[in-house]
Parts: structure tokens; C-alpha cells; sequence
């Protein structure tokens, strides 16, 4: 006898429900609820595009919107909107290559958060599919500034 289980069908936010980003400011495409990362693809049409993909200094927008996509999330789980934040300081930024290879998917992975009232600090990584890391770094935000 087989047993089924019914999933909920449940709706999960855009990107722009968890990104206070607008527009060509908004860099990422989508988060992976499960995995509890935020992911893009590098394209072509992107304002910092070049043949040879994206430049790798662009990973820290990426680790910061990558953050504001996990706090949004954290919000959405409580039925409370996205808030804005602001990058306040940077540390140990570093880059495995000099460019980001055009089709490749990014994630963002937190490593490690601490937080006190509104201030967080972050320790981010940028991976691809294999689980590479491409980039790193230490961000420290301020956050809920709505």
C-alpha cells in the first residue's frame, strides 16, 4: 500500500518582494528558498557585460543584494515587507579570476551572520553550480531602515 503525502501549494516571493531594488539596480534573478540563497545569471544585456563576461568587483553588489534577498526572506516568513539597508563597511574582499564567466549561474552563500539591533556582520561568499568559490568577503550592513 502506497501512502501519498499532499504538498501545499504555496506561493513563494519574487525577487522583488525580498529586494528593495528597482529596475537595472536590481541584480539578482530569484531566490532558492530551500537552499536559502540568492542566485543570478550572468548575461549579456547587463550594463557591466563585456564579451568576457562580468567584471569579478561586481560580486560585492551581489554578496550585498544577496543579503538584503536573505533578510527580505526572513521578513516575508513573517508577513512583513522587505526593508532597505545600507552597506557600511567592506573587508577581505577577494576574487578567484578577474571575470565572472558569461551563462554562469552565481550564488550567494551567507557563511556566517551576527547581528546586534539593526547592525549585521556577514561573512559571503559567491559560488557557481560546482560549488566553486568565486568571491569573498566580510560586509558589514545596517539594516531595517524603513
Amino acid at each position: 500500500m502506497t501512502t501519498s503525502i499532499e504538498i501545499p501549494n504555496i506561493a513563494l516571493p519574487s525577487i522583488e518582494q525580498l529586494v528593495p531594488h528597482r529596475a537595472s539596480m536590481l541584480w539578482l534573478d530569484g531566490y532558492d528558498a530551500e537552499r536559502q540563497q540568492a542566485w543570478v545569471r550572468v548575461k549579456s544585456d547587463f550594463v557591466f557585460a563585456t564579451p568576457q563576461g562580468w567584471p569579478s568587483w561586481v560580486a560585492l553588489e551581489i554578496m550585498a543584494q544577496g543579503i538584503a534577498a536573505h533578510n527580505g526572506w526572513r521578513q516575508w516568513q513573517l508577513g512583513l515587507p522587505a526593508e532597505p539597508g545600507m552597506l557600511l563597511q567592506v573587508k577581505g574582499l577577494s576574487s578567484a579570476e578577474p571575470w565572472l564567466a558569461m551563462g554562469a549561474r552565481l550564488w550567494v552563500q551567507i557563511l556566517s551572520c551576527h547581528q546586534a539591533a539593526n547592525m549585521g556582520q556577514y561573512s559571503v561568499a559567491v559560488l557557481n553550480d560546482h560549488n566553486q568559490q568565486l568571491a569573498n568577503a566580510k560586509l558589514t550592513v545596517m539594516e531595517g531602515l524603513a
